[in-house]
């Protein structure tokens, strides 16, 4: 039976910070076994709970976060309190893992920030010697609101239920060996109006989805749905042992004149999850880049001129369809923006 949150949990903005920090703070025995010590990096995380009482209002502004799981790196969330309280727990993790790259100096979550896949998507990671370009986010195509969800409970849901759900959410994954996992799950709205395809299965079921949604093949690689044809064999999902010896083809694949708001999952720990169809799909993710530009080649004008040029190309939040697909790039024609700045951007 999946497990149901508190709905009566306190969030920061509810109570004064300094009583929140005080209820938060480590017991004497976790003090001085050394727990409290920032400079130790435990490795299993230890503030997943309640790393929101342990924050501290920044004059101008923002707040800062330091606990015995981000060590002496120095964090920074550009939150109101209202996006503060509607920030999922789980993003804390990821806020640790982001503390956990090699040379990190100081990682800064921007407002439209949400849980991502390994680090948060909206977050900036600044990095010893490097000019790197923080995490940025896109949502690997989405589904149509009445696409069902196979949950751990044994009922299969509409996505667009998902996404206020107050219990905790379990699908179903495939992890690295290929096996059957149970996982967990956030559900969100990722796009408005969005274009959308109808493909049909075999098995007579059918999935609408935006066209470059990704679904699994038969042997663990991903393909986007404009690009299935007649034959195709997808990965299959039925809960049983002799289940991934069967398989699925894809009939066809149909442009849809109609569109619709779509909504996708997270699955932080496999990237991928089930539908109630009978395949498996990629969940909604991110991809993090870094160039070997050295710091101070970036000039504040350079970075400046740069930054406006993407933010005209690249639209922000969750489920923002951008102008340009870095996705695409080769490592050398990455290499060749980075390097020429805002110059080369717009030439492109």
């Amino acid at each position: 039976m999946a497990k149901k949150k508190n709905k009566t949990q306190i969030k920061p903005h509810m109570i004064p910070s300094p009583i929140a920090r005080e209820l938060a703070q480590p017991t004497s025995e976790q003090a001085s076994s050394g727990e409290a010590s920032a400079s130790t990096r435990p490795d299993k995380i230890i503030h997943t709970h309640d790393w929101k009482y342990l924050l501290n209002k920044h004059p101008d502004g923002y707040y800062e976060l330091k606990t015995v799981d981000t060590g002496d790196v120095p964090v920074r969330l550009f939150f109101t309190e209202k996006l503060l309280a509607e920030a999922e727990d789980i993003l804390y993790a990821q806020i640790v893992n982001a503390t956990r790259f090699p040379g990190v100096k100081l990682v800064v979550i921007t407002p439209d920030a949400h849980y991502g896949y390994g680090v948060p998507v909206g977050s900036v990671i600044l990095t010893d010697g490097t000019l790197a370009m923080g995490p940025v986010g896109y949502d690997i195509g989405c589904f149509t609101g009445d696409t069902l969800v196979p949950t751990v409970g044994g009922r299969s849901y509409p996505m667009r239920d998902l996404v206020d759900r107050e219990e905790e959410l379990l699908v179903y994954a495939l992890d690295g060996n290929m096996k059957i996992v149970v996982a967990e799950a956030v559900a969100r709205k990722t796009r408005e109006n969005a274009e959308l395809v109808k493909v049909t299965l075999d098995n007579g079921r059918e999935i609408v989805c935006t066209p470059d949604h990704e679904f699994m093949l038969r042997d663990g690689t991903y393909r986007q749905a404009r690009d299935l044809g007649a034959g195709t064999s997808l990965m299959p999902f039925e809960v049983r042992v002799e289940a991934l010896a069967n398989n699925h083809k894809v009939l066809s694949v149909e442009v849809l004149e109609r569109r619709e708001d779509v909504y996708c999952l997270t699955v932080p720990a496999y990237g991928n999850f089930a539908l109630d169809v009978g395949v498996f799909v990629h969940n909604c993710g991110m991809v993090s880049a870094k160039s070997d530009v050295p710091a101070e080649a970036a000039t504040k004008d350079r970075r400046l001129r740069f930054n406006v040029e993407v933010m005209k190309r690249v639209e922000m939040g969750a489920g923002g369809k951008s102008k340009t697909s870095l996705r695409s790039l080769s490592e050398d024609e990455f290499m060749k923006i980075v390097k020429g700045g805002a110059d080369y951007y717009i030439s492109k």
